[in-house]
């Protein structure tokens, strides 16, 4: 079973070059995305970030900065896990108001769950996502 993709795209209250660094620069992933992250900003560099989960377990996930165009355009794929490499892509561009970001997620496949109900589900995780960036920088406003 193939992963697909979904485009989905989200208008944020603040500049290219800001967005470009909270998708891209450890210490501001830390901000929004994970607990704690290192990341090597420039092609060929490594992202890896950590979580801790309500139990108190520690998980890892491991990516290589693929493209890197500051502030327009970033690609990561994350190592594979289960046997499937994902691949994110973020493309940033001003627009009034702040800027606009489009981003290429998988929906990777699941033996058990159907196509519509895994995009679903990859739509609303990015959809909070956004919401969560679009306070996080009203507030920084």
């Amino acid at each position: 079973m193939a992963s697909s993709n979904l485009v989905l795209r989200f208008e944020l209250p603040a500049s290219a070059e800001r967005v470009f660094d909270l998708f891209t620069r450890g210490e501001q992933l830390t901000t929004w995305f994970c607990d704690q992250a290192d990341s090597d900003v420039q092609p060929g560099g490594r992202l890896v970030a950590t979580w801790q989960d309500e139990d108190g377990e520690t998980w890892v996930r491991r990516g290589t900065w693929v493209e890197l165009e500051a502030p327009g355009f970033a690609r990561l794929v994350w190592d594979a896990e289960e046997g499937s490499a994902d691949e994110w892509q973020f493309g940033i561009a001003a627009c009034e108001g702040g800027c606009r970001v489009t981003v290429v997620s998988p929906v990777l496949p699941h033996a058990n769950l159907p196509n519509d109900v895994r995009q679903d589900a990859v739509r609303q995780g990015w959809e909070r996502t956004f919401a969560a960036l679009d306070q996080l920088l009203r507030i920084e406003a």
